[in-house]
């Protein structure tokens, strides 16, 4: 409190005062010729009665003002430092007491004046130099504190000087005045002379002045050096230090410069004087421990949960084939085959990469997570800044620089936020995959339920089909017995290996059968007996074995009457059923295994969560303390130096801070 208090008067009160001391003072000066010419004075001359109106006189250090009652006006003399009052407003048997004092007062009351102006500035400037920047380490130099303090005191004794002068000189006026009016009696004027308020006012005005200057005078004490006496004025106070002895023999010894045991005494320093330290204020808010950094946070435990029915080798095959694929000295088919692996085998164990993190311990963290990505950008910039010919001298390489720095900041900013806003659209998609996917599951069932599978083995169309009709067989057809005799003993066994066929694939083909029209269904039906073996000789004979892989449409015969050659017909159709979109889902799976990616945003904000952690560890581990540094004062001058940093800028776009990129070869 008491600093507080010191602090206050030094800075504040004794500016105040010493600007009070000084308005004073001219007011005092300058009355009552120049201004306040009845209400300052420092010498009135009035009635004796307060009831009489008569005349008045005012005195005061340049000149005097006078009139001849209440209702007149106010008649001055002319303002100069060798003044002569007017009396001719008092009546003629008034004594004629009343003159100036010594001539040279209203000049050194002058002179004291400006010495008070020049104290008060410079003392401003000294109690306020810590706020004036450079200009301030002026007023902190001893000299210019002891300037002030002398310019100061001067101006006190001058000024004090003179008005203790002009307070005797006016105060033996007013007392013959007074005692001349008093002996005459009733033949003198009825007049008084009394010193007016001028000289309280001066009287303040100094008491004010003093406080400044005795504050100037302290200070410049306490900032003075302190002289340490010399040998002889030690002598001279009588005392006698430790080596100081008498003896020839000890002087001797003393003297010796050959003596590596002397050693001059040093003086002990003087102990600092301790400063009291003010409280510190009570902060309205208080901070408190909600979660320790050793506590398991909920991601964390989910995490562990994840991965504690994993084999422990699992996991560690896991994070060598990550570590395999991001090393810089992979190549990039090992790194396609370790990145497979490792997405394959956290695909069985239904855990993902962000979880592997997370399992991660502190010695692990801190161990080779560094890179050399810093190396490789730093040297990068400087290689492009040397081949930069636009770049002239230090300062246009490094504008160039700077550019391709904030240009690089700027990217990395830009790709953190569009990796954010892919992981969220990313995970949108799946939930409208999931509930397509639902949707359509849904809609397949409700179809199946509708028409239901028919067994090939109780199909009533199969046994309801009619005989062929023999009305639709043509002479020419008709071979003789020997011929057909041939012609079922060559084509026994296509017919046996067609209905084998046939039967293994009727449930895949039900589907396909639901499409054709009922007649199709009739006429694709398989016959109960062998009968009519000519015809089915024929028909085979006829048409041939290798019409199956005919890719045009096939048309139902109803006047055919071979049921072999109509599930030959049915092959095609089948077989182009049965090509799915295998090849594509393949493919798909593939490039999901080699691309992870981030399954959710939660996913996504615990990596970089753990990253944040990693780096804090590290520092941690190192000692090293991050503070805010000092403003960049970076400023780009001209054109020339603008265009050079936006090059930089443009031209941090093509450096490829990720290097490898495995989906970009994938897709090549």
């Amino acid at each position: 409190m008491i600093a507080g208090f010191s602090k206050f008067i030094n800075q504040f009160l004794a500016p105040v005062l010493a600007l009070t001391s000084l308005v004073l003072i001219v007011l005092v000066y300058l009355s009552p010729v120049v201004m306040l010419h009845t209400q300052v004075s420092m010498l009135t001359v009035s009635p004796a009665s307060s009831g009489v109106d008569g005349p008045t006189l005012f005195l005061g250090p340049l000149g005097s003002c006078g009139r001849p009652n209440n209702e007149a006006g106010v008649d001055c003399t002319q303002t100069s430092v060798h003044p002569t009052y007017d009396t001719s407003v008092l009546p003629g048997n008034a004594p004629a007491l009343l003159s100036a004092p010594v001539a040279t007062t209203p000049v050194f009351i002058a002179i004291s004046i400006v010495f008070k102006m020049i104290f008060f500035f410079m003392y401003a400037f000294t109690a306020w130099k810590h706020r004036m920047g450079k200009f301030g380490a002026i007023y902190e130099k001893p000299g210019v504190q002891s300037a002030t303090v002398w310019i100061g005191l001067i101006g006190f004794m001058i000024g004090i000087t003179c008005f203790l002068i002009i307070r005797m000189w006016f105060g033996k006026a007013v007392e013959d005045f007074n005692m001349t009016v008093i002996t005459e009696g009733s033949n003198s004027a009825q007049l008084v002379a009394t010193t007016s308020n001028g000289f309280i006012m001066i009287w303040i005005a100094y008491a004010f002045y003093a406080i400044p200057l005795v504050a100037s005078m302290a200070k410049l004490q306490i900032m003075s050096p302190k002289k340490i006496p010399q040998e002889s004025s030690w002598k001279a106070m009588g005392i006698k230090r430790s080596y100081d002895d008498d003896s020839e023999d000890e002087e001797k010894y003393r003297d010796d410069p050959d003596d590596s045991d002397y050693s001059p005494q040093v003086e002990k320093p003087r102990a600092k004087k301790r400063v009291k330290m003010e409280p510190v204020p009570k902060a309205r808010t208080q901070a408190r421990i909600m979660t320790l950094a050793t506590n398991v946070l909920p991601a964390q435990a989910a995490a562990n949960e994840r991965l504690s029915g994993v084999d422990a080798s699992v996991i560690s095959k896991i994070k060598k084939a990550l570590a395999l694929a991001s090393h810089t000295g992979t190549g990039e088919q090992e790194a396609k085959a370790a990145l497979r692996m490792a997405s394959k085998l956290m695909t069985q164990h239904s855990i993902d990469q962000a979880d592997i993190l997370a399992e991660e311990d502190e010695a692990d963290r801190l161990k080779s997570h560094d890179s050399d990505l810093l190396y490789q950008a730093y040297n990068l910039i400087l290689d492009l800044s040397l081949r930069k010919k636009e770049a002239k001298g230090i300062r246009g390489k490094n504008t160039y620089r700077r550019g391709i720095g904030d240009g690089l900041y700027q990217v990395a900013t830009k790709e953190k936020k569009q990796e954010h806003q892919r992981t969220i659209m990313a995970e949108k998609q799946k939930l409208l995959d999931a509930n397509r996917e639902e949707r359509e599951e849904d809609k397949r069932r409700l179809e199946r339920l509708k028409d239901p599978k028919v067994e090939a083995n109780n199909n009533p169309q199969l046994d309801s089909t009619p005989a062929p009709k023999k009305d639709f067989v043509k002479i020419e057809e008709v071979e003789d017995e020997d011929a057909a005799t041939l012609s079922v003993g060559n084509n026994q066994p296509l017919k046996d290996e067609v209905s084998h066929i046939v039967e293994s694939i009727v449930p895949a083909v039900d589907s396909a059968r639901s499409h054709l029209d009922d007649s199709a269904h009739v006429t694709n039906g398989e016959d109960d007996d062998d009968g009519d073996d000519d015809d089915d000789d024929e028909g085979y004979a006829h048409r041939g074995y290798d019409d199956v892989d005919d890719p045009a449409t096939p048309q139902p015969d109803f006047r055919d009457s071979d049921d072999d050659l109509d599930m030959e017909e049915l092959e095609p159709r089948v077989a182009a059923k049965a090509e799915p979109d295998a090849p594509a889902d393949t493919s798909r799976a593939v490039k999901e295994e080699t691309n992870p990616g981030w399954k959710s945003v939660q996913q996504l904000v615990q990596f970089r969560a753990t990253s944040v952690a990693i780096a804090d560890d590290y520092l941690k581990k190192q000692g090293i303390k991050l503070s805010k540094g000092r403003s960049s004062r970076f400023e780009l001058k001209h054109d020339g130096e603008w265009k050079l940093y936006n090059e930089g800028k443009e031209d941090a776009k093509k450096i490829d801070v990720k290097r490898k990129r495995i989906e970009a070869a994938e897709d090549g």
